[in-house]
């Protein structure tokens, strides 16, 4: 008789070491990103999806050798330990894989699965449509700040500065764009 297949998921691979030397390291790029105050319940979703798109990105090879829903836990379970190593406080850590705030309810496997198929989606739109600010040599943060500036006036219909916070505020990339 055959050995019995295993149908658990494998053990997720562990996140990197902190080491800011690395500069692919997925914990110090969550750390700078968050910036000197650190996470904060409004950036919940933005973190939910760099965290979501980085688990299923680190699985990306090992993914079409397993089945459906061993996929599906493994990126929840790699989701589950780049939290666990995010640079969060630990009381906040819980939240970030919350379906809402006021629901306050875990996301199953599932629901994670869509949630990055939807993510993958919206990189690509978003690609397209910032194409058009990648010339003249400009460096990614540099296309990003202009894309998020036409964003801003477009949705505010606002050309001037705001007083004491430049031209578009700080929390704007979090409020409507969480792929970014």
């Amino acid at each position: 008789m055959p050995p019995a297949k295993s149908t658990t998921a494998p053990t997720p691979i562990a996140p990197a070491a902190r080491d800011p030397n690395q500069p692919h390291d997925f914990v110090v790029r969550l750390e700078e990103a968050l910036g000197e105050n650190g996470y904060s319940p409004a950036a919940r979703r933005s973190v939910q999806t760099a965290i979501l798109y980085e688990a299923h990105r680190s699985l990306g090879d090992q993914l079409p050798k397993m089945r459906p829903f061993q996929r599906k836990l493994a990126v929840m379970d790699q989701a589950k330990a780049l939290i666990a190593a995010a640079p969060i406080q630990h009381s906040l850590k819980q939240e970030i894989l919350w379906r809402t705030t006021s629901s306050r309810e875990d996301m199953d496997p599932q629901t994670v699965w869509k949630k990055i198929q939807n993510i993958r989606r919206e990189l690509d739109k978003l690609r397209e449509t910032m194409e058009a600010f990648d010339k003249d040599g400009k460096t990614h943060h540099q296309v990003v700040k202009d894309y998020l500036q036409k964003q801003y006036e477009d949705t505010t219909n606002r050309k001037e500065p705001v007083k004491d916070m430049g031209t578009c505020p700080q929390s704007f990339p979090f409020d409507l764009q969480n792929v970014l």
